[in-house]
């Protein structure tokens, strides 16, 4: 984002991004894990409470870039049956169907609950096949660039105690990976082993698929949203 300030700080229309991607997630969690930089970790948690997310604890980053390992060191402390990922900059978090989707949760013999979506020009998108990800594509890595195609929404479910470990034999086998991408971990040979529910969402919102990237980005969806 080109600013001193974390990307989950960022305003938008008087709320960070942090607030907007949590807001709906917030009222069914009993504690809130986010992990952050050391450099940025007190600003970081004086805006979760203002936030009002309950309970905020902080985890400092110190493995290398990625959101692998920062959900792996979320998960590793903790201690709830369920636990919801969400990105700090998923805006399209606020739209998405959270009480249908732990409900039907609960409902299912699954370890990992992964809704997905079918996207334009998606810029990080699945290969699926008889309903399982054999495998995952980031454009920035060098993946064509496709028309169509299935990408995640920003928003896991997962049982910590069954995922845990073997997020943790994939974190260590490509540990020295400055950049390794949480999504990648569910086309790897180590996820085959639990019980994935891929769910697929349709998007009457059209934001449900929405991230923050850039100040472009960020001022085109106020521009968008000045206008509905």
């Amino acid at each position: 984002m080109q600013s001193d300030i974390p990307k989950t700080l960022t305003m938008m229309n008087g709320r960070s991004l942090l607030s907007i991607s949590t807001h709906s997630l917030m009222q069914f969690a009993s504690k809130t894990i986010l992990v952050t930089s050391s450099v940025h970790k007190d600003k970081i948690l004086t805006e979760a409470i203002k936030s009002k997310l309950p309970n905020p604890t902080i985890v400092e980053q110190l493995f290398p870039n990625g959101t692998a390992f920062a959900v792996l060191q979320a998960l590793k402390i903790t201690h709830t049956e369920i636990a919801i990922i969400v990105w700090g900059d998923h805006i399209g978090a606020e739209k998405f169907p959270i009480e249908n989707f732990i409900n039907n949760f609960k409902n299912y013999e699954s370890d990992v609950y992964l809704p997905i979506i079918e996207v334009n020009n998606p810029y990080v998108y699945f290969k699926i096949d008889k309903e399982k990800i054999i495998d995952f594509n980031e454009t920035k890595k060098g993946a064509p660039f496709i028309n169509k195609g299935f990408s995640d929404v920003g928003v896991f479910c997962v049982k910590p105690k069954s995922i845990l470990l073997e997020l943790e034999k994939w974190t260590n086998n490509n540990k020295d990976s400055d950049d390794l991408n949480f999504l990648s971990f569910f086309a790897s040979e180590i996820s085959r082993s639990l019980r994935i529910k891929i769910i697929k969402l349709k998007d009457r919102s059209g934001m449900l698929s929405v991230g923050i990237n850039s100040k472009l980005e960020l001022e085109a969806i106020i521009e968008n949203k000045s206008k509905i």
